[in-house]
């Protein structure tokens, strides 16, 4: 008698993923990124209230993303994050700079931060396990200019298993334009400009007598 199969074993659920792909890929069974989200072994909470995208006074795009992460199976290991936004595909985490003071970049301690763990393979030893933190990444792309400071701005954040399954999320955070030291320099380049301009403007009002020194009303002798 024919039994039927509740739960695929992780070899068998591996062998599916990469069968659904190939069929994906070949144009085949249409791409649904919900169901595979439902399915997903991993919950992924961003609070859009802490997460931000600054602009240091270099150029280059800081990422600060705040997430809460809840595993939905026993002995989950995170192998891989990925972060991308509609300009740029290749965000990079941070690694030794999250220990340092950046110029221009908010400091989180090192406690609140999930990079070292991520980079180590973030274990989740049972179902529900909850881990929370900070996710700091560097931009390679900067930030278009389209997008003003405040401005919110979507990403996708997306966590690859050890076993090659997939659990991502589409969220917001917002735009900060921070180059701090430019607006100082064109500012000092507005002040020295405005007190050169005043100069001018009280020399030409100045009298002839005070320019070219003082002149007597009397005609000049004239020497025999």
């Amino acid at each position: 008698m024919p039994t039927e199969k509740i739960r695929l074993s992780r070899s068998e659920q591996a062998d599916h993923r990469t069968a659904v792909q190939q069929l994906q890929e070949w144009g085949l069974i249409p791409k649904t990124p919900d169901q595979l989200k439902s399915s997903a072994a991993l919950d992924i909470r961003v609070n859009p209230m802490a997460s931000q995208v600054i602009e240091l006074p270099t150029g280059t795009p800081y990422y600060a993303i705040w997430v809460e992460l809840v595993a939905r199976q026993a002995g989950l290991i995170l192998a891989y994050c990925r972060i991308t936004t509609k300009w740029d595909d290749q965000i990079m985490l941070a690694s030794d700079e999250v220990k340092r003071r950046i110029p221009g970049a908010p400091f989180y301690p090192p406690e609140q931060l999930l990079n070292e763990r991520l980079e180590d393979g973030l274990r989740f030893r049972h179902r529900g396990d909850t881990v929370r933190g900070m996710i700091i990444a560097w931009g390679v792309k900067r930030i278009p200019d389209v997008y003003r400071d405040d401005s919110i701005v979507p990403f996708e954040l997306a966590f690859t298993d050890s076993l090659g399954n997939q659990s991502s999320t589409r969220a917001a955070l917002q735009v900060s334009r921070r180059r701090e030291p430019e607006k100082k320099m064109q500012r000092a380049k507005e002040d020295l400009f405005g007190r050169l301009r005043g100069e001018t403007m009280k020399e030409k009002e100045r009298p002839d007598d005070l320019v070219e020194g003082t002149r007597s009303d009397e005609p000049e002798k004239r020497r025999d």
